[in-house]
């Protein structure tokens, strides 16, 4: 095997259910004093989130087909028998693959996602049987096969994503512990979510009122301080990864809490409006009611009966809230979902029921509550009539970047065009701070003095990072495109709008390195990792661009990266072709096995397994592992 000589490089961008079980008692002893909330609650879709391997919503002898191309296709089948539900993949030039349904989750609002596990591929074992969701799922309302919410919309190459989602260890058990996956409780086995799901063992709380306890000994959501009151919903509806200076659209599945506290609302409420403001924990409720609780929850604040009062919108000052600022959107087609990161959404210019043109603002409109947080820029002078001249041009339409970064003397902000980044009104300096509390999104204050110095604040548009988004898109259209030179100038741009968007810093400094400047790209991606400490792409990234260096921290910033994310398998693979690169082969094969641990299905970590492997001398071994990276994806060696 030795004329496989390189191993291979990627470049990517506890629970409450942890208490001992005998301290849970079951929803039948909860209903003893709660009997109306328990009953309810047992018929809400959290409740029967968990339909098992015999779901009523799929009838008996179903079977369905769903080719997906372009040709040649990949034909995917469902069927049920007297045997249970079986789900079938077959690749273009492959044999039919049928697994039975291990489980089924989700309702009838959208459907039934569907889990099969991988012990072997065609007569080949995995070293650890995953289970997959599968690619298609079941939709409820059509009775069809359907690709699921958050897949890639592009035809699978190969085997690696033809079958779906590999759900890593970590994944695993959020998934199933949120879905209810049935376990013993009170006794009694049972499925779903149920009232401990959210409110912790009930033992306790026995216990507590038995003694008669100031501490009642349960969770009550409604007790805790509202900027804690989402904790047990971010439990599951919280995403299926970290990610660090999130925009909208990558919060829509499953990622309700952080959207939400995302949200100016949010932020500027101290956590004042959460789940419960606009649902019933206990109780579905028809779509009428909950717009109905939504826009009483919005006009608590943002009505002229508040003093202070929010803004107030300039269209419809009493109802229609969702429609502009929370919609339904169809961009995982066909389903639908609500966006909860609540904003003037792009492209909805007039109210979308009632077709009316927005007018021009009313000053009595506008928000009356001093801000808790605040995005500002800031330009710092010791010259006075400097400073007038400058805000003139200003106020004449002219860069605050450009001024900013040309004339201020506080260096460290004038490098970023004056941006200080989201700041706590209570941290301000005092010099200007009066000053930029009045301030609206967008405005820019007059020349202020303190100290012998002279200050120009602006605070941010509400929508200066969907702005900074929109650019940062076009250079991933013009990367996407081979246009390099064009896509680092609008990576230039969104940076102008938001210096601290990561995903623009990220492909920024990935952009330096691939143009054989790692220095400079290393100095971008140092700046990410310094923003967003938490982030393991960004050490990611940074270490590759150690290793186009020859930066012996390489492999510490992978590690790094792993640390953070122990799912992220980009990281092992790169670790390991970095620990092959200096002959360390056990340690490398070491780094590819845990990858594997992780994700059993991608076909370059079992191919450059398998060439340390081979150098370690363990050449039966070696033939193993890439027989299996062939069998997964049998392009896995192309350059």
């Amino acid at each position: 095997m030795s004329n496989f000589v390189q191993p291979l490089f990627i470049l990517l961008l506890c629970t409450l259910a942890c208490d001992a079980a005998d301290n849970y008692l079951g929803r039948d002893v909860c209903a003893g004093c709660h009997k109306e909330i328990a009953a309810a609650q047992a018929q809400t879709a959290m409740a029967l989130t968990w339909q098992g391997t015999s779901p009523k919503l799929i009838p008996s002898n179903y079977a369905s087909k769903r080719d997906e191309g372009p040709a040649p296709d990949i034909q995917y089948s469902l069927h049920r028998d007297q045997h249970g539900l079986r789900f079938q993949v077959q690749m273009p030039a492959g044999a039919p693959l049928a697994f039975p349904v291990e489980a089924t989750t989700g309702g009838s609002r959208h459907g039934l996602s569907l889990l099969i596990r991988l012990h072997d591929l065609d007569g080949l074992p995995l070293a650890r049987p995953p289970l997959i969701e599968t690619r298609y799922l079941y939709s409820s309302p059509d009775r069809n096969l359907a690709l699921s919410p958050g897949f890639p919309a592009e035809k699978p190459a190969n085997y690696e994503t033809a079958f779906g989602r590999v759900l890593t260890p970590a994944f695993e058990k959020k998934c199933l512990t949120c879905h209810g996956q049935p376990r013993s409780e009170g006794g009694h086995n049972i499925a779903g979510i149920t009232c401990e799901s959210c409110h912790g063992p009930g033992r306790s709380h026995l216990t507590a009122l038995a003694q008669k306890t100031e501490d009642k000994g349960i969770l009550n959501p409604a007790k805790l301080p509202p900027a804690e009151q989402m904790r047990p919903c971010s439990q599951c509806d919280s995403g299926f990864s970290p990610v660090q200076d999130p925009m909208p659209d990558d919060l829509l599945i499953s990622d309700q809490v952080r959207a939400l506290s995302n949200s100016e609302c949010w932020r500027q409420s101290a956590g004042q409006i959460g789940c419960t403001g606009c649902h019933n924990p206990h109780q579905d409720a028809p779509r009428e009611t909950v717009i109905a609780r939504s826009e009483k929850t919005c006009l608590h604040c943002h009505s002229s009966g508040a003093q202070p009062h929010a803004a107030l919108c300039p269209v419809n000052r009493t109802t229609g809230c969702l429609g502009c600022h929370m919609p339904e959107t169809t961009k995982q087609k066909p389903f639908v979902i609500t966006d909860h990161w609540i904003r003037v959404h792009p492209g909805i210019r007039v109210h979308p029921e009632q077709n009316v043109n927005v007018p021009a603002m009313n000053p009595d409109w506008r928000s009356q509550v001093s801000p808790k947080h605040l995005y500002l820029r800031l330009i710092v002078l010791d010259d006075q009539a400097k400073a007038e001249a400058l805000h003139g041009q200003l106020i004449a339409g002219a860069s605050f970047f450009e001024l900013a970064r040309a004339n201020s003397i506080d260096r460290p902000s004038a490098m970023n065009g004056g941006f200080l980044g989201d700041l706590e009104a209570s941290h301000l300096d005092p010099a200007w701070s009066e000053a930029a509390l009045r301030l609206q999104p967008g405005d820019i204050s007059e020349v202020q003095s303190g100290g012998g110095r002279y200050y120009i604040v602006q605070r941010m548009p509400r929508d200066f990072r969907e702005h900074a988004e929109a650019r940062f898109n076009q250079a991933m259209d013009a990367r996407s495109k081979g246009e390099r030179q064009q896509s680092t100038t609008e990576l230039l741009e969104a940076l102008k709008i938001d210096p601290y968007l990561l995903r623009a810093l990220t492909y920024l400094g990935v952009s330096y390195g691939e143009a054989g400047n790692p220095q400079v790209g290393a100095g971008i991606l140092s700046l990410a990792t310094r923003l967003y400490p938490d982030d393991a792409g960004a050490h990611f990234n940074l270490a590759i661009a150690y290793g186009a260096m020859g930066n012996d921290q390489e492999a510490a910033e992978y590690k790094k990266a792993l640390e953070l994310d122990s799912d992220y398998v980009p990281a092992y693979l790169n670790l390991g072709a970095s620990l092959f690169s200096k002959a360390r082969y056990d340690d490398a094969i070491a780094a590819y096995r845990q990858g594997i641990e992780v994700n059993p299905l991608v076909a370059s970590l079992h191919y450059s397994l398998s060439l340390a492997l081979d150098k370690a001398g363990r050449s039966e071994d070696a033939k193993a592992e890439m027989a299996l990276a062939m069998k997964i994806n049998p392009n896995v060696a192309a350059p």
